[in-house]
């Protein structure tokens, strides 16, 4: 026996005595037998010729008749066939090594829940940071970071929104008018002569006409009623008929409506109305 038995044994595996075709063309590729001149589909067409009829598998003496047919396919001699299986020995197993993963194979980046029991081994080990068998010194809690002062810019969108204000109670307070057509044209804003949603909306608003059963949401819907169709503002004539129909949800008089416009615009809020009466 000059081995070539016990590496026939060693690739039919354990609790096998004969070996299968796909066996067979692992040890043909293992040790290198497969080229041009011998190609895949031939090493299948060897074993096909020798394995019996009916089988599936063949025998060690069916093994050496195939290595014979390969050494006169690649004209080679038999024996230097027959020496390279005794050298192989075994299959050659080959298997794909997946890479380093670092958020996986390095545990000190784990996290979470994961992080937990690395932390309390240490912790109960006594090992510091270094691993130097000595327990880690306490270290204090990081102070907060200062709060940054606020951004140019958020003091700039503060200081905006109060010059608004302002500007909406100039708009109110700062006017002289006597007639409601005076304030209409005063949140007109100067060269215009018609008023938009918004600002019939801020107009109600700054003059306290809200209130009494005329509510909010009432604003838009008067203001939709008076405005002509296809139009987007209105002008002094559709403003009479809003203060009309805010007298009517208010379940008071025009004139009372007309007061408390003129005395919100003159800074007079409060007064008496000129009946005693229906105040708004």
């Amino acid at each position: 026996d000059d081995g070539l038995a016990g590496a026939f044994a060693n690739y039919c595996g354990a609790g096998h005595a004969d070996m299968d075709g796909k066996t067979f063309t692992k040890l043909c590729k293992d040790i290198q037998l497969v080229d041009r001149r011998l190609s895949a589909t031939d090493v299948d067409l060897i074993f096909t010729k020798i394995v019996p009829k009916g089988k599936r598998r063949i025998s060690v003496s069916e093994f050496e008749d195939a290595l014979q047919i390969i050494a006169e396919k690649k004209c080679w001699e038999l024996d230097e066939v027959r020496s390279l299986v005794i050298e192989a020995a075994g299959p050659i197993h080959k298997g794909t090594k997946a890479d380093e993963v670092r958020m996986h194979d390095d545990r000190r980046t784990y996290a979470g829940t994961h992080r937990a029991p690395l932390v309390c081994a240490q912790q109960r080990e006594g090992v510091g940071s270094l691993g130097t068998g000595r327990r880690s010194s306490p270290t204090a809690r990081p102070a907060a970071p200062p709060r940054s002062p606020r951004s140019p810019r958020s003091q700039q969108t503060r200081t905006t929104g109060l010059c608004k204000v302002s500007s909406l109670r100039g708009t109110l307070q700062g006017t002289s008018a006597t007639t409601p057509k005076e304030v209409f044209y005063a949140f007109c804003g100067p060269g215009i002569g018609d008023l938009d949603g918004g600002g019939f909306n801020r107009l109600c608003r700054d003059c306290r006409l809200i209130g009494g059963g005329f509510a909010v949401g009432d604003v838009d819907i008067i203001f939709s009623r008076v405005v002509l169709r296809g139009q987007r503002r209105i002008g002094f004539k559709q403003f009479e008929e809003a203060l009309s129909m805010i007298a009517d949800k208010k379940e008071t008089t025009y004139e009372v409506v007309e007061e408390a416009l003129l005395q919100a615009a003159t800074g007079q809020g409060g007064r008496e109305s000129p009946r005693g009466r229906n105040t708004v």
